[in-house]
């Protein structure tokens, strides 16, 4: 396969994980997933749960899959929370080219420990990981001794409960955009 071959099928790729139509929103199901994927975060670690409280806001993923063979593509749905409140349904999409080959399927969970940092998330249309945001990130087993005191961080990003196989681990490059109701 050569390079010209690869780049058209990534851009095709990356615009059918961009359109809206792509994929159709279950929010009742969204929603139970949430409470699941918090329960199993909040069961890693307890100072996960102070984290959580500690936030000022939090998306969560219950769902990310990613698969690839040279080109890749991630997407996932899931919710942004205000106060233990559903503020909004989001996605978060990615495309790579390069060498990439497997499927995974993990949860993720990006936390605002700053108002600042929530504010440039809600002020922005499309929020670039790596861009407009560095994230800090707690893979699972992370030792007992992770320390989020306030101020430590802006953004912390946990990714766990992986299931399948690829060599790339990481939020960087991820697109996250909320979703039309």
């Amino acid at each position: 396969m050569n390079i010209r071959h690869t780049l058209v099928g990534a851009l095709i790729l990356l615009g059918f994980l961009g359109s809206p139509s792509a994929f159709s929103i279950d929010k009742e199901n969204i929603n139970l997933e949430v409470t699941q994927t918090l329960r199993e975060l909040y069961g890693l670690n307890p100072k996960y749960k102070q984290a959580a409280e500690d936030s000022v806001g939090m998306l969560v993923f219950p769902s990310v899959t990613k698969a690839g063979l040279g080109v890749a593509g991630e997407y996932g749905e899931g919710v942004l929370l205000i106060r233990e409140k559903t503020s909004g349904y989001f996605k978060i999409v990615s495309a790579s080219i390069g060498l990439t080959a497997g499927l995974v399927n993990r949860r993720e969970v990006i936390m605002f420990m700053t108002r600042d940092a929530l504010d440039q998330f809600l002020n922005k249309e499309e929020w670039n990981v790596g861009v407009d945001a560095s994230i800090a990130l707690v893979y699972q087993g992370a030792s007992d001794e992770f320390n989020i005191g306030k101020g430590d961080k802006s953004i912390i990003g946990f990714i766990f409960s992986e299931t399948g196989l690829m060599g790339d681990l990481s939020l960087e490059g991820s697109r996250i955009t909320r979703i039309p109701e």
